[in-house]
């Protein structure tokens, strides 16, 4: 079995609880499991059809009840386990990324300076057709204005973005 999908199984606290659960007793019948685990049946169901699937358990009926114990694979895999104590065998480190890091990587950042100054002069260009009586000189300062703001910003966050990366 490859690695992700061994991974992903054992990845789950439940799916351990499980497999440690039927490890100890040797054997657990089906309905007991969501009260050992304080887990609703669905979910404990969903857990035990995964660890069918991939052959960690197998199932037999004996008077109407389901019974689960571990195949050999699963013999194996707990007792990997339980010598680590049910802990990662392999640790992964986790990389922390500087705020710094994470800005000069990112072109989001570019594409919402951007849209700033789009929405800046967008503000500039509607106030020309707003319907106001207001005299066309004051139109003309109003456009200036926003479209020097929009000028700046954008100015300003190129030269931002260029002391971050």
């Amino acid at each position: 079995m490859e690695e992700k999908k061994l991974a992903m199984i054992l990845g789950d606290e439940t799916r351990l609880r499980i497999l440690k659960i039927i490890y100890e007793s040797g054997e657990v019948r089906g309905a007991d499991l969501p009260r050992l685990l304080g887990k609703h049946r669905s979910t404990i169901s969903r857990h035990l059809s995964i660890l069918l699937k991939y052959s960690f358990i197998k199932r037999e009926v004996r008077n109407g009840d389901f019974y689960y114990s571990l195949t050999d694979r699963g013999k194996a895999i707990v007792s990997t386990l339980i010598q680590t104590e049910f802990k990662p065998i392999i640790e992964v480190p986790i990389k922390k990324y500087s705020t710094k890091e994470v800005i000069k990587g990112s072109k989001v950042l570019k594409v919402v300076a951007l849209a700033v100054s789009i929405a800046l002069g967008a503000i500039g260009v509607a106030g020309l057709f707003v319907p106001a009586e207001v005299h066309a000189f004051s139109r003309i300062v109003w456009l200036i204005i926003w479209l020097s703001a929009a000028i700046c910003t954008y100015y300003i966050s190129k030269k931002l973005l260029r002391i971050f990366s």
